[in-house]
């Protein structure tokens, strides 16, 4: 799992073994949630690489063979910890986008967007110190893959979706939508992991910080996303 070239990587090759003394006998559904939950807290501390299949097993107090049982691959695995972390969550959070876009209140949507976004970083500091070192890996074909998987979907296939339907509808400026879309996370994703992740607490007052922040954080992206009304000096 570590290496493609490993015979580890294999799951016939791996031996079952016997739970040990201190391992507790648990239904396939709980042992997923026990491996996912050990994975995301290796993964935020040791990075995709570093988190080996022996080091998973030890955390999760399982068998590696057990871990190939739930996930063929580590990457597998990786992508299975951001999905079921994140899925319910985001499901929500889209609709809620979805009703703001619908109302025309952009303003709401991007305020909204930054406070779920600190939200989360505040809460699953273990899942984006994951995502950050998935962002680093080195390994091309890593890369490649986790970089697919995370990137497609979820909030930013929304706001790309939502990108485009203003461009055509002749509010947001010309520009690729996937792009514009990246720009538009940027700002409160690069904020949100300055003032959570990269500090000693992860507890940021809302209303005295997060809140003010995501009102300047929705004037800025929409002053510089929305077309600029043409004016007399524009047509001299």
């Amino acid at each position: 799992m570590d290496d493609p070239k490993t015979p580890s990587e294999n799951v016939k090759s791996v031996s079952p073994e016997a739970p040990t003394p201190t391992q507790k006998r648990l239904a396939a559904p709980e042992r997923r949630a026990q491996i996912i939950e050990a994975a995301i807290r290796e993964f935020g501390r040791h990075g995709f690489k570093g988190a080996t299949t022996k080091v998973l097993s030890k955390a999760a107090n399982t068998s590696e063979a057990t871990i190939f049982k739930h996930f063929p691959t580590k990457a597998d695995l990786f992508l299975a910890a951001f999905e079921e972390t994140t899925g319910a969550g985001t499901e929500v959070l889209m609709q809620q986008l979805q009703d703001l876009a619908d109302q025309g209140d952009d303003a709401g949507l991007f305020q909204t967007l930054t406070r779920a976004i600190f939200w989360g970083f505040q809460h699953d500091r273990d899942l984006h110190r994951m995502l950050l070192y998935a962002r680093l890996e080195t390994d091309p074909t890593t890369q490649t893959t986790l970089a697919e998987a995370l990137g497609h979907g979820g909030i930013y296939g929304f706001l790309t979706a939502h990108v485009a339907k203003r461009q055509a509808e002749g509010t947001y400026r010309a520009g690729d939508p996937a792009g514009l879309a990246g720009c538009l996370l940027a700002m409160p994703l690069h904020l949100a992991q300055e003032i959570c992740l990269f500090s000693e607490t992860s507890e940021v007052d809302e209303e005295r910080v997060v809140s003010p922040l995501a009102v300047l954080i929705a004037e800025l992206l929409l002053d510089a996303i929305r077309v600029r009304p043409k004016t007399d000096d524009d047509s001299q």
